[in-house]
C-alpha cells in the first residue's frame, strides 16, 4: 500500500507541476506569460480618395505563449488591418490566441454610443455599420468582460492624407535600365500621424511593397515586366500607391513583419520597440490586460506607368 501511495503522490505532484507550468512562457515566446488582449483599429468611413470596404472590429481573447512550430490560422477577421495586427503581433511574440465570447464591447464618438456584434473567432463587429468614423475625431472603447473587469481606451483620427506627386493619371518615363525606373512619392497628413506606411503595387505581376517612414516621401519602384500568363503590354504597368497615417497608440503596438524602411529613424524607432515590453507598448487601460486601440487615414492612388523606350526625354 505504502509504494502505491508513493507512486500516486508522484503523479500527483507531477500534474500540480505541469499546471503550475501552463501560464508560464513558451521557451520561443517573448511573452512573460499569458495575457488578456483587446484589439481594434478604427479608420474614417470615407476620407481623401479612401473608402473603408469593412465593418468596424475588436478582437478580445486571450495571448497564449508557444513555440515556433505552433500553427495557428487567423480566422473570422474582415478588417485587414486588424487581421495584420493580429497576424504581426503572433508572428513576433510567438503566441496563439483563445476567444472572450461573452464580452460588452462598446465604441463611442461623435455623439454615437454603438455595442458591437460578437461574430466568432474573438470579433465583435458593427455588423449594421452604425459607427461613423470621421478624420480628426477622437472615438473612446470600452470593454466589459463577464467577470467585471472594464477595459477602456482612446484614439483619435489621423487628418485627411495627401499624396502631391504624380499629378496626372499617365507618367511617362524613361529607364536607362530597360526594367525599372525610380518614382518619388511625396505625401502629408493634415494631422495627427505618428508615422506613415506606404503601400507601393510596383507591377503587374506581383503584390504589394510596404514601407514604413516618417518622414513624409518615398523613392519606389517600378517594374517593366511581363509575365506568361500576362496580356499587358510590357512598357505599361498599373500602378497603385497607398499612404496611411498611422496613429500613436497603433504605431507604439504595432510590430510590422512585412515591407522594410528607407530611413535610420523608423529602424532606431523600431530597435526601441523591441525593448520595451508588451505592457509599455499597450494603450488599453485596466488590470492584467494588454492590446491597442488605435487608427489611421489612408488615401489611393492610381495611375499607368509607360515607358518611353529610346533616349532619354
Amino acid at each position: 500500500m505504502k509504494l502505491i501511495k508513493d507512486i500516486l503522490l508522484c503523479l500527483l505532484s507531477l500534474i500540480m507541476i505541469s499546471c503550475q507550468s501552463c501560464d508560464l512562457t513558451s521557451s520561443d515566446s517573448l511573452l512573460k506569460h499569458k495575457y488578456d488582449v483587446v484589439m481594434g483599429i478604427l479608420a474614417p468611413d470615407s476620407a481623401n480618395s479612401f473608402t473603408r470596404s469593412y465593418q468596424t472590429e475588436v478582437f478580445v481573447g486571450r495571448m497564449i505563449p508557444t513555440d515556433i512550430d505552433n500553427i495557428y490560422n487567423i480566422e473570422g477577421v474582415k478588417d485587414t488591418a486588424l487581421f495584420e495586427l493580429i497576424f504581426c503581433t503572433r508572428q513576433y511574440y510567438f503566441n496563439y490566441y483563445s476567444f472572450d465570447e461573452s464580452a460588452n464591447v462598446q465604441i463611442s464618438g461623435n455623439g454615437q454610443t454603438i455595442t458591437l456584434t460578437y461574430v466568432g473567432h474573438g470579433i465583435y463587429r458593427d455588423v449594421n455599420n452604425e459607427l461613423h468614423v470621421m478624420p480628426n475625431i477622437s472615438y473612446a472603447l470600452n470593454v466589459e468582460k463577464s467577470d467585471g473587469r472594464e477595459f477602456t481606451a482612446s484614439t483619435k483620427i489621423p487628418g485627411n492624407v495627401h499624396i502631391t506627386s504624380i499629378a496626372s493619371d499617365t507618367l511617362y518615363k524613361y529607364s536607362a535600365g530597360g526594367i525599372d525606373t525610380v518614382l518619388t512619392a511625396n505625401f502629408y497628413a493634415d494631422s495627427n500621424q505618428y508615422y506613415y506606411m506606404f503601400k507601393n503595387k510596383l507591377d503587374n505581376n506581383f503584390g504589394e511593397v510596404m514601407t514604413y517612414v516618417f518622414t513624409d516621401g518615398v523613392t519606389p519602384l517600378v517594374f517593366f515586366q511581363q509575365g506568361s500568363l500576362d496580356t499587358t503590354r510590357d512598357d505599361t504597368v498599373n500602378v497603385t500607391w497607398e499612404v496611411r497615417a498611422i496613429s500613436k497608440e497603433y504605431g507604439a503596438f504595432f510590430q510590422p513583419c512585412g515591407g522594410y524602411s528607407e530611413s535610420n529613424e523608423f529602424l532606431k524607432f523600431e530597435h526601441q520597440l523591441e525593448e520595451m515590453s508588451i505592457e509599455e507598448r499597450s494603450n488599453i487601460n485596466g488590470e492584467k490586460i494588454v492590446g491597442v486601440f488605435g487608427s489611421y487615414n489612408s488615401t489611393i492612388k492610381k495611375f499607368v506607368a509607360i515607358h518611353l523606350r529610346g533616349k532619354s526625354r
